[in-house]
């Protein structure tokens, strides 16, 4: 290209953010399919908060992701094997409800 002249990129070069996440196995709103879902699998980097956060959806004030990870700690306390909150597993499964 001449000097001066902008870069076009082609269609092969343009990967929008949730491309990229699909592709790597990642989604930016990994937890939005929690919404309804009975059960939920645990996937890499999740924690009870993040999954609250999910099913609560955007906007969800801290106080309400807190008492959302206080009710799904309680409906799986005896499924998760470590006995800490904190510690849940990759491919372990929760109830949401």
């Amino acid at each position: 290209m001449a000097s001066g002249s902008p870069e076009v990129p082609t269609a092969a070069a343009e990967v929008t953010d949730s491309q990229a996440a699909v592709e790597s196995g990642a989604s930016r709103d990994a937890s939005a399919p929690l919404r309804g879902a009975p059960v939920h699998v645990v996937r890499p980097g999740e924690s009870l908060w993040t999954i609250a956060e999910g099913l609560l959806g955007p906007g969800a004030s801290a106080m309400s992701i807190a008492a959302e990870v206080a009710r799904l700690w309680e409906l799986n306390r005896e499924l998760i094997p470590s006995g800490d909150p904190d510690l849940i597993a990759v491919g372990q499964e929760l109830r949401l409800r």
